[in-house]
């Protein structure tokens, strides 16, 4: 039996999102705990975790303190680093090149926002033929029922779900 390879997108988990007064920053701590624990799951079983941020003229862009991943994310400086301009992560990105010199089988999305750059950038993996999943709890938005939504309308798995095929991942032969 051949095992998927698969790839953990975390996408626009900077700090601009988490400042004080944020209506979603609450959403986001949220989702925190979830993805730091799809992400040690990917590094346990060396899969590739992908950190996509949002470039936004002229306040957020790269090397400004709003651009950087929020200190609460586990990344690492091995880590991929995406950088978008647009709501869909693969629009005018080398992501997907990026998946294919990797062998990439299957991407877990997860990150903020789902009604938005989540969502469009599922569509995305979709339009180019990448079997894609949303990580359960694993997105953010200030609208629970937002989230609910993306969660009923595209695939989703359960971090209890990824965890048994990650560790199907981790079994030597």
């Amino acid at each position: 039996m051949r095992l998927m390879n698969l790839a953990l997108l975390v996408i626009d988990m900077q700090n601009e999102f988490f400042a004080e007064g944020n209506p979603e920053k609450p959403s986001l701590h949220a989702a925190v705990e979830y993805i730091n624990a799809a992400i040690a799951l990917f590094r346990k079983a060396s899969a590739p975790v992908i950190i996509v941020s949002d470039i936004e003229e002229p306040t957020r862009i790269p090397g400004s303190p709003s651009f950087g991943l929020h200190e609460s994310i586990t990344a690492e400086p091995g880590d991929l680093r995406i950088d978008k301009r647009a709501g869909n992560a693969f629009w005018e990105t080398d992501l997907d090149a990026q998946l294919r010199a990797r062998s990439i089988d299957m991407l877990i999305l997860s990150g903020y926002c789902a009604e938005f750059c989540v969502l469009n950038t599922f569509r995305g993996a979709r339009e180019r033929g990448w079997p894609a999943a949303i990580l359960k709890n694993g997105i953010a938005s200030a609208h629970k029922d937002r989230i609910r939504l993306v969660e009923d309308i595209c695939d989703v798995i359960s971090y209890g779900a990824l965890e048994g095929w990650m560790g199907l991942l981790n079994r030597k032969p």
